[in-house]
């Protein structure tokens, strides 16, 4: 009967075996210790990395719904969207040309 993963009880006491044999059962505590230790310090890194970037994700959703508040006529604001270009700008009627006749 597979434990973890498809690895059943007669692999895991194979590797246990193996590793006694390999190491001495007098180094397996310690290594066991020291890849406890291993392992945790690269999971608390992770979690450091993790943290940022979900800070940063509700941040951009909290943004979003912002915008989604602010929208009051979505026709306005599609209709606005598709008659904007990215490379104009718009001039305000002072700083338009006049015609002075």
């Amino acid at each position: 009967m597979p434990l973890v993963g498809g690895i059943g009880s007669a692999e895991i006491l194979l590797l246990v075996l193996l590793a006694i044999l390999l190491f001495g059962s007098r180094r397996l505590p310690s290594l066991g210790r020291s890849a406890g230790k291993g392992l945790r310090e690269f999971k608390d890194h992770v979690t450091d990395y993790k943290e940022p970037i979900q800070e940063v994700k509700e941040l951009v959703a909290v943004d979003e719904v912002k915008d989604l508040a602010a929208l009051t006529s979505p026709r306005k604001a599609l209709s606005k969207m598709l008659t904007d270009e990215p490379g104009d700008a718009e001039t305000p009627a002072s700083a338009a040309p006049r015609d002075e006749a």
